[in-house]
């Protein structure tokens, strides 16, 4: 938790708008919390069920960054964030195959309920 501490959420604390943004950008996307009907690759869930893998790809995306902080160090920066959070998307939020698994894989642990939500934003 280092790299967190001393990289990622100091730059964060200066720059609290971009991840403000990826997740305004993530309600408009997927027309969060009425999921996405209009997709025929994407299996409409409950507004738990949208809120909960928002939550998750929140969680990832920030432990990816605070990784790519401890490697970057004192360098890391926006260009940093930009290329992950791209890199993330096109992996991620365009596969539904992931999203679901992102799903099963936080059922399987126990994460599914308000109580998960909360450890999983604890460490975001």
């Amino acid at each position: 938790m280092e790299a967190e501490s001393r990289y990622c959420a100091p730059f964060f604390a200066e720059h609290p708008h971009i991840l403000e943004n990826y997740l305004l950008n993530y309600v408009y996307r997927t027309l969060f919390p009425f999921g996405r009907e209009a997709s025929a690759h994407i299996t409409p869930q409950g507004i738990f069920g949208e809120f909960l893998l928002m939550v998750t790809q929140y969680a990832l995306v920030y432990g990816l960054l605070a990784g790519m902080a401890g490697h970057a160090r004192e360098a890391f920066g926006e260009e940093h964030v930009v290329r992950l959070v791209q890199s993330f998307s096109r992996t991620v939020e365009h596969s539904p195959r992931y999203l679901k698994e992102i799903n099963a894989l936080i059922e399987s642990r126990g994460l599914g309920d308000p109580q998960g939500i909360a450890t999983l934003l604890k460490f975001s």
